[in-house]
């Protein structure tokens, strides 16, 4: 059965940080090494009990020079080089170690997504290696999600739905991100076959700005629930916004 969720989100105080992409490039190295990357993680709420179910890990740069470096900072610079998939693989790791921790101390665990890139899927067997990290940590495959955003999936659709498959095959949920921001979301929602979209937070954005945003959720909504598919909507910041995706159900 269909069911939704929303998550908030908190936009950084922090001042933006604009560095050159080689910067990020020569300095990957030892921001790995000397745990420059951090892990943030937002919670998603069950928009029927108002309940933490599942968490979204999000890299951060934390660099002690210039201070914290927000994503589309340094994840393009990243792209560019091909070298995204060290920081992928990273925060996968890290996402493994929370929950080993949490577990080894008898802590509630829920699952958490993991966000990979386009050319996760070009450098390397993404979904082999995914598999390989995950079994020798111990964890089950279900506490792990695979997310990838709408604009990821328009790049190649076979290939890409196949590889969502295979992820699907090997006990992986497949979540798609920024769902809406793009203007492939119809053929998407009826040919992916993904588990749960995550409704991109400008709908939210305009939530005060008209009808036409919220008629446009309510009609999306409705095709998901109808198709089976898991809804959250981001950006969800106060009581009458939420109240407004339980009505139109975006609830379990």
């Amino acid at each position: 059965m269909s069911g939704g969720f929303f998550d908030g989100y908190v936009e950084s105080s922090e001042k933006r940080v604009d560095l050159p992409d080689r910067y990020f490039n020569e300095n990957l190295e030892r921001a790995l090494a000397e745990d420059w990357i951090r892990v943030h993680y937002m919670p998603i709420v069950r928009a029927s009990n108002g309940r933490v179910c599942h968490e979204e890990a999000l890299a951060r740069w934390i660099d002690p020079d210039k201070g914290m470096i927000l994503p589309d900072g340094f994840i393009p610079a990243l792209e560019k080089t091909r070298q995204i998939y060290r920081l992928d693989l990273y925060v996968l790791d890290s996402v493994l170690e929370k929950i080993r921790i949490q577990m080894n101390a008898g802590l509630y665990v829920v699952p958490i997504s993991v966000n990979l890139s386009r050319i996760d899927f070009e450098v390397c067997d993404i979904v082999d290696e995914v598999c390989r990290r995950v079994d020798g940590s111990g964890i089950s495959r279900d506490r792990i999600i695979i997310e990838l955003t709408e604009d990821v999936i328009g790049e190649n659709f076979d290939y890409l739905k196949e590889q969502i498959e295979r992820f699907q095959q090997e006990g992986f949920s497949v979540w798609m991100d920024d769902f809406g921001s793009g203007y492939s979301s119809l053929d998407v929602l009826q040919s992916m076959p993904v588990d749960l979209i995550k409704f991109d937070m400008r709908f939210m954005q305009q939530f005060d700005h008209g009808e036409k945003s919220r008629v446009i959720l309510t009609e999306l909504m409705k095709m998901a629930v109808g198709l089976g598919i898991d809804t959250v909507c981001e950006g969800v910041e106060r009581e009458d916004q939420a109240a407004f995706l339980r009505e139109i159900g975006c609830s379990k």
